[in-house]
């Protein structure tokens, strides 16, 4: 199997058992719908009705503190923070994507309620280091959603996983 093949098996799957820890069945609108009908926007995986309530999945796995190396070791993230060069946590950018990832002509069309950020950590991780993502987790959704506006109230859940659902090659 090819990495790429790979990598779209494990989203799905990690995706599915996102949705089943949430407890949502059925979607509405499945990711490639509305890539179809929204081309060129940012979708999310899924839109589910949550017992009258309408949602929206975004689903994120998230590996550990570091991103995966790249030939010349561990990559470090930089972003200019008030006018200095300064290393962020490398997920950052993925929590800040999913916690975003619906638009608001979506949420519209869908009359969506809340939009669900889910991130999944492997669980086979020692404790310090799934708190330390946590925390990352927690601080960049705090900080991020204090000074964005979202087309909808932003909910998100923090996972523990099988190392199956992450692909580590």
């Amino acid at each position: 199997m090819r990495r790429k093949d790979c990598t779209c098996v494990l989203s799905s799957e990690s995706e599915k058992l996102a949705f089943t820890k949430l407890g949502l069945k059925n979607p509405i609108v499945s990711e490639h719908e509305l890539i179809k009908t929204f081309d060129g926007l940012k979708v999310p995986e899924a839109i589910f009705d949550d017992n009258g309530t309408i949602v929206s999945v975004e689903v994120k796995r998230i590996i550990g503190n570091a991103l995966p190396e790249c030939g010349q070791g561990r990559r470090r993230i930089k972003r200019y923070i008030n006018g200095r060069e300064r290393t962020i946590w490398p997920w950052t950018s993925s929590v800040e994507s999913a916690l975003s990832k619906l638009h608001s002509d979506i949420a519209e069309q869908f009359s969506i309620n809340v939009h669900l950020a889910v991130f999944l950590i492997p669980e086979d991780l020692t404790d310090s280091v799934k708190n330390r993502i946590a925390r990352h987790i927690q601080q960049t959704a705090s900080t991020f959603l204090t000074s964005n506006v979202t087309s909808t109230k932003v909910k998100y859940f923090i996972f523990h996983c099988e190392e199956r659902y992450f692909d580590r090659f």
